[in-house]
């Protein structure tokens, strides 16, 4: 008996995508398997059974993308494979797989909730109202909820986690002051932390890079200075990273947007952000998106306003060359506040709230079933 379903157009890892909105999926359904059935469905290019701890994982090939777009992958064993459950949690808002996913969901009696992860295809929920179906919206932030004020009613902000068991502090010395985790886009602001960064500070940067003429630039303004890059970094020197910063700076901006005075879809939460403070990194970011909500100002690391060069180089050096004491303050209350906040276990849980499911009552039916099961046999 599975008792939730999420449902992801993309995983993560070696037959996925790498970014948080893959991520994310898996690793909130791995904590929700530890507290009730839960079941991630999946595309890939094949078709996989497997499980991850209690986690149930089915793997659909993809057989069309409606209209060519990434998170609208189909199946014809879609709705088999989704089941009945209690509750479908769907990932990826705006597609056309959730507005399919949502209407079979409504059909069969399961409670459906979304959350947006910022990625976009032809759907259809505005022309035909299908957030009307929806038991509840579940964004990542106060920021991603704004853009759905039809939901305003139905929504409860989870946030995002990080396994805090192995996005831990390290033991030996910081000799890296600042480092970014990230693709390698312009939007993600890594040029203009290049310019901010003192000539005299370290800079690691751990990301792969998705356009040739971005990465040359970059490549120039790193010319005779202390600046490393890492392009196929895998988790584990992911993690070696934070655990070497001084500092962790997300510089995210929108040259576009900004000019225009638009408000769009960009880092949306930041899970970069609070896999760092996790590892007792400080973190520094700038003031777009979600990302502010997740630091406190001053005590678990700085922000900085979009576009202020100067704010940023003042944020960045107000915590890299911060003396031992005040930087071990900053660091412990890093990650104090994860560990009190942002851990997947706490972000099942506000989801379990949200579903109107308590576990203690869910296991307890599962005994009953096994029990039921052995006397049947007997």
């Amino acid at each position: 008996m599975t008792s939730v379903v999420h449902l992801t157009p993309a995983t993560f890892g070696p037959d996925g995508l790498f970014g948080g909105g893959e991520r994310y999926p898996t690793e909130l359904a791995k904590a929700m398997s530890e507290r009730v059935p839960t079941k991630l469905v999946g595309f890939g290019p094949e078709r996989r059974s497997t499980t991850m701890g209690n986690l149930a994982v089915e793997i659909l090939p993809i057989r069309h993308r409606w209209k060519g777009s990434e998170v609208n992958p189909l199946h014809e064993q879609l709705l088999r494979v989704i089941g009945r459950p209690a509750a479908l949690h769907l990932h990826q808002w705006e597609s056309v797989t959730s507005n399919v996913a949502l209407a079979y969901g409504r059909a069969v009696g399961a409670r459906v909730y979304a959350t947006d992860h910022g990625g976009s295809g032809k759907n259809y929920w505005r022309r035909l109202r299908l957030h009307r179906l929806l038991e509840g919206f579940l964004p990542v932030s106060e920021f991603s909820g704004s853009f759905y004020p039809q939901l305003a009613g139905r929504t409860s902000v989870i946030y995002g986690g990080v396994d805090a068991s192995r996005f831990t502090p390290g033991d030996g010395p910081r000799t890296c002051d600042v480092t970014f985790v990230g693709r390698l886009l312009p939007h993600k602001g890594v040029a203009e932390l290049l310019e901010a960064v003192p000539e005299a500070m370290s800079v690691h940067v751990v990301g792969r890079a998705y356009d040739s003429q971005y990465r040359e630039r970059l490549r120039k303004l790193a010319e005779g200075r202390r600046v490393t890059f890492d392009e196929n970094a895998d988790d584990a020197a992911v993690i070696r990273a934070y655990q070497n910063s001084k500092v962790v700076v997300l510089p995210s901006r929108d040259n576009a947007a900004i000019a225009a005075g638009r408000k769009v879809k960009t880092e949306l939460l930041g899970l970069t952000l609070l896999e760092a403070m996790s590892c007792g990194t400080p973190v520094v970011c700038t003031d777009i998106g979600g990302m502010p909500e997740v630091i406190r100002e001053g005590i678990t690391g700085r922000v900085a306003a979009v576009g202020d060069a100067e704010g940023l180089r003042r944020a960045v050096v107000d915590v890299a060359a911060a003396d031992q004491a005040r930087w071990l303050e900053l660091s412990r209350a890093a990650r104090q506040h994860v560990e009190d906040n942002f851990t997947w276990r706490r972000v099942a849980e506000k989801c379990l709230r949200a579903y109107g499911i308590v576990p203690g009552v869910h296991r307890q039916l599962r005994r009953s079933i096994a029990a039921g099961s052995q006397h049947e046999a007997a």
